[in-house]
């Protein structure tokens, strides 16, 4: 299974982003979004993005 990389937003209800006085992200190495989710065990997460984790050679 390829491992990508997710990033949310952490939110507070339904907020909009114009309105935050603060914008925090999180980044989790998974293999799919719900994976990234339980990872990150944070109640209110804004998917942002995904993208493929770079590969490292041993």
């Amino acid at each position: 299974m390829a491992i990508s990389k997710f990033t949310f937003v952490l939110a507070q209800g339904k907020q909009r982003i114009a309105t935050m006085r603060r914008i925090r992200f999180i980044t989790v190495l998974a293999g799919t979004e719900q994976e990234a989710r339980l990872i990150a065990d944070a109640p209110a997460l804004v998917f942002v993005s995904r993208c493929p984790a770079q590969e490292v050679a041993a």
